[in-house]
C-alpha cells in the first residue's frame, strides 16, 4: 500500500504544480494583452485628437466665409430665429424646377 499511496500523492502534487504553472501563464498572457490594449487605446485617443482638431479647423467661420466667397455664393444675413444659409433658396428652387413631375392634362 505504500507505493500506491506515494504514487497518488505525487500525482496530486504534480497536478497542483501544473495548475499553478498554467495560472501563471494565463496571468502573463492577460498582462501582455492588457498592455497591448492600453497602447491601442492611446493610439486611438491620439487619432481622436487629430480628427477633433481637423473638424474644428473645418468649422471655423473664416474658412467657411472664404469658401463661400470663392464659390461666388450669395451670403444672406440671418435673423436670430433663422440661421444663415448661403445659396440655399436658389439651390432649392432650381432643384424643385428640375425635378418637377409633369402634370397630366385634364380634359
Amino acid at each position: 500500500m505504500g507505493i500506491v499511496r506515494t504514487i497518488f500523492v505525487l500525482s496530486v502534487v504534480t497536478a497542483l504544480a501544473l495548475c499553478v504553472v498554467w495560472q501563471a501563464r494565463e496571468g502573463r498572457r492577460a498582462g501582455y494583452r492588457l498592455e497591448e490594449l492600453r497602447r491601442e487605446a492611446e493610439c486611438r485617443q491620439a487619432e481622436v485628437h487629430v480628427y477633433q482638431a481637423h473638424v474644428s479647423k473645418l468649422k471655423t467661420p473664416q474658412r467657411i466665409l472664404k469658401l463661400v466667397e470663392s464659390l461666388g455664393l450669395p451670403l444672406e444675413q440671418s435673423s436670430p430665429q433663422q440661421p444663415a444659409v448661403a445659396g440655399r433658396n436658389d439651390a432649392a428652387a432650381s432643384f424643385q424646377t428640375a425635378h418637377r413631375q409633369p402634370q397630366a392634362a385634364t380634359d
